[in-house]
């Protein structure tokens, strides 16, 4: 996993935190391809992926591939281009499909993690 300094670079720093139950890592076998979390969140894949499959990739990315809850903020949505609704909807959208759990606590910003791995 890259860096975070471009982040950084703009005031914003990705706040994570250790799942409370351990998760193995599946590896990864096969063919696959790798976006960094600078490319994902410089604007030049927008076209490509879809804001949906932008806040999954980057819940993977910063999530340590689901070993590691993401505090996924409003500032967070904003570092990959994704407006506050579109990442709530966006986010009971991957509940509902099981690839992301989601902690709540009342009407704050959610702690996130990947259960399924793409």
């Amino acid at each position: 996993m890259g860096s975070f300094d471009n982040l950084a670079d703009h005031g914003f720093e990705p706040e994570t935190c250790p799942t409370s139950d351990p998760v193995s890592v599946p590896r990864i076998r096969g063919r696959y391809a790798a976006v960094t979390l600078r490319e994902l969140t410089s604007g030049e894949w927008d076209t490509v992926f879809p804001a949906k499959a932008r806040l999954y990739l980057y819940l993977s990315i910063l999530s340590v591939r689901g070993t590691r809850e993401v505090h996924m903020t409003n500032a967070a949505a904003q570092a990959i281009r994704i407006s506050r609704a579109l990442k709530r909807h966006h986010l009971r959208e991957l509940e509902a499909a099981g690839v992301i759990a989601m902690r709540r606590n009342g009407h704050e910003a959610p702690w996130v993690r990947v259960v399924k791995l793409a």
